[in-house]
């Protein structure tokens, strides 16, 4: 399989989940204005699925920039791996004005997005330092596949799981 078809394949799901959950905010808007959590659970869901497309097409720009293969997937990797942390005073920000007793399922969603944005840190940086990981582009790919996952998950939520009436 060709990696740069798989890369866009991801682009372009993760466009159609931008703007699916676009349309589902616009439906879901109650009497002028959003539930707190709605509000969070759209910032999470354009800036996950809007940053993965990005990603995405970063090592079809590096290699046109004629970079080696591993040079390629080792910067995407360092990208995909400070992209998260650049992202979390936003995010931070808005957690805090949340309530945890608003949402019914507060505890699992924060453990299971915690977790697997740290896991995906770790291993892309120890893709990007070549360390147990040559800088390969699974290790990149498997990246992506997750906020895919991330992003569905983010969009079910949205779609099934509503926040406690203020």
């Amino acid at each position: 399989m060709d990696i740069g078809i798989a890369l866009v394949a991801i682009a372009e799901v993760m466009l159609g989940l931008a703007g699916f959950s676009g349309i589902v905010m616009a439906l879901t808007f109650d009497q002028g204005r959003w539930h707190p959590w709605d509000a969070w659970r759209t910032l999470m869901l354009l800036s996950t699925t809007l940053g993965a497309i990005v990603l995405a097409l970063l090592p079809f720009g590096f290699s046109l920039l004629g970079l080696a293969e591993s040079a390629i997937w080792r910067l995407s990797s360092g990208i995909m791996a400070a992209y998260p942390l650049i992202l979390a005073p936003a995010v931070y920000r808005s957690f805090q004005h949340l309530e945890p007793a608003s949402h019914p399922y507060y505890r699992p969603i924060a453990v299971f997005s915690l977790t697997g944005i740290g896991l995906n840190i770790v291993a892309q940086l120890l893709n990007t330092l070549s360390f147990i990981f040559p800088g390969v582009a699974s290790v990149f790919f498997f990246g992506l596949l997750w906020y895919l996952i991330y992003s569905a998950f983010l969009f079910a939520i949205t779609l099934f799981v509503r926040p406690r009436k203020q």
